[in-house]
């Protein structure tokens, strides 16, 4: 899971075309921030930036200020003063201005030679008897899956990039364009990669037949403004609805609160497409943790191969689901057959979207509320340890 620190960002969507009050608010220089900015039903984002602009005094950090326009999110970022921001968000047409967060860096067949998480979810005795050591070892059996494994459906990755060339991935990933700012093309950071090979790796992953996406949101260091992921969510919901292919997005990154993320994943939930969260490795009750806190989401927290929530998972009503995501191994970037093992909800959360895949192609559609669900009626109950209460006592499962 990739882990926020607050920085200033802001995101804006707004429908429609209409004009833009008279009231001319008083823009005073200081040091600039950058922020976004949602407007209200009725203005147009850049009739309105346009003429925001024309009285700052400030110029924008960011350059040319990110612009939403879209069912997604209506608004845009841009670089102000604190002063500005006070005199902009008191504007009629302005809904709300907050900072822009930077996150960091979520036919039936047997496989032998299986990491110890694919074989967690497919046996009512989930946990192997081992050693935490043992837990990196690859002589498990992911057990009776049904051959579909996925085709058909497109995992989107909204994370660092994914690794195309890699033999566990290769001719199955899709580039989008690059969201995240003063970076490249393809994963530097490693770990888009290893959360592409947990949902969709031929060896590593649930579905390995899926589809991969690769929506590169975050940095070549690991980091990423909200903003940017906002971008992402916007260009992936209007490539599935072109595309039509039954899809589920994964979203291994989070931190902090941020509403306007909030609002750009609620968007995406409400449009049909299926999201699943990293619930946050704070330690801390995911109510507070945005995305994961969104309803609409699968949120999912961090079990190791003892059964026992990882002391770094976070918690709370917000949490659908756990899996397995203590030393799992799954596809790294030094080559085209590497490895790298990694802990975290980043890796809980792919074994959900892969399941969430798994089920597009083998029952067929269902809406996020159903598919939910669905993840949710084929959970183990009442199996894991360090459980806190309030918290679902649930572990990720198919039985298929």
């Amino acid at each position: 899971m990739i882990i926020s620190t607050l920085i200033a960002w802001s995101v804006l969507f707004c429908a429609a075309t209409s004009g833009i009050t008279n009231a001319a608010p008083s823009f005073i220089h200081s040091e600039p921030q950058s922020f976004i900015v949602k407007l209200k039903s009725g203005y147009a984002p850049q009739a309105h930036l346009s003429s925001v602009k024309s009285r700052l005094k400030a110029k924008t950090r960011i350059g040319k200020a990110t612009v939403f326009d879209s069912r997604v999110f209506r608004g845009y970022a841009l670089e102000l003063s604190p002063a500005d921001r006070v005199a902009l968000a008191g504007l009629d047409e302005v809904e709300y201005v907050e900072p822009d967060v930077e996150f960091s860096v979520a036919s039936e067949q047997v496989q032998n030679n299986a990491p110890w998480g694919l074989q967690a979810i497919t046996e009512l005795t989930p946990f192997p008897s081992a050693t935490l050591n043992s837990s990196q070892k690859l002589n498990y059996r992911y057990e009776v899956y049904d051959s579909t494994a996925g085709q058909g459906v497109d995992i989107y990755i909204l994370d660092s990039g994914v690794y195309a060339n890699h033999t566990e991935l290769v001719n199955r990933v899709q580039r989008s364009p690059v969201f995240a700012r003063y970076t490249t093309e393809g994963d530097v950071f490693g770990h888009g990669t290893h959360v592409a090979g947990i949902a969709a790796g031929t060896r590593y992953g649930v579905a390995k037949k899926a589809r991969i996406i690769d929506v590169k949101v975050i940095t070549d260091t690991g980091r990423g403004f909200a903003s940017d992921i906002i971008q992402g969510l916007t260009w992936a919901v209007s490539n599935a609805n072109a595309t039509t292919r039954p899809c589920v997005f994964n979203l291994s990154l989070g931190g902090g609160t941020s509403t306007a993320l909030d609002d750009a994943v609620t968007a995406a939930v409400n449009t049909g497409i299926h999201v699943v969260v990293a619930a946050g490795n704070g330690a801390v009750d995911a109510a507070g943790w945005s995305p994961a806190r969104v309803p609409g989401v699968i949120a999912v927290g961090n079990i190791g191969i003892d059964g026992m929530r990882d002391p770094s998972s976070n918690f709370g009503g917000p949490i659908a689901v756990f899996a397995p995501g203590v030393n799992i191994t799954s596809a790294g970037i030094s080559g085209p057959t590497a490895t790298r093992v990694d802990t975290g909800t980043s890796m809980a959360a792919p074994h959900a979207a892969g399941l969430v895949a798994y089920l597009l192609a083998y029952e067929g559609p269902r809406t996020p509320a159903e598919m939910k669900a669905r993840i949710q009626s084929l959970a183990l109950s009442g199996v894991l340890g360090n459980i806190p209460n309030g918290t679902v006592n649930l572990m990720l499962r198919n039985l298929f």
